[in-house]
């Protein structure tokens, strides 16, 4: 199989990037408003606004970090707006569209 990638034209995804970065920025901001409130809400006695600000907040960065891995696993081709799969190819995440014969460039790093 990655013969067959390395035989096809590689682009630059255009959009990617943007929604990718979105998702992990906001996933940061809400585990800096958990954990901050967590620990604000632990100086006091608060009872059920605590549990209802803890369990919202974490909810919120639950769903954001589903979100993320939603975004990265379900690309749509720039050419033809078909869903490609996404791949971790030697470090890099790569999507492969089977009716362009474009492998599209995530411009994300695995380094795992």
């Amino acid at each position: 199989m990655e013969n067959n990638l390395e035989n096809i034209q590689t682009k630059k995804h255009p959009t990617f990037i943007k929604s990718f970065l979105l998702s992990i920025i906001s996933g940061l901001i809400l585990a800096g408003i958990f954990f901050g409130g967590a620990y604000l809400c632990s100086n006091y006695k608060m009872g059920l606004e605590k549990d209802l600000f803890l369990y919202g907040s974490g909810l919120m960065l639950f769903g954001t970090i589903i979100r993320t891995f939603y975004v990265l696993r379900h690309v749509k081709c720039p050419e033809c707006g078909i869903e490609v799969p996404a791949k971790a190819i030697r470090g890099q995440w790569i999507c492969c569209c089977s009716n362009c014969k474009i492998n599209w460039d995530l411009g994300v790093q695995n380094d795992a």
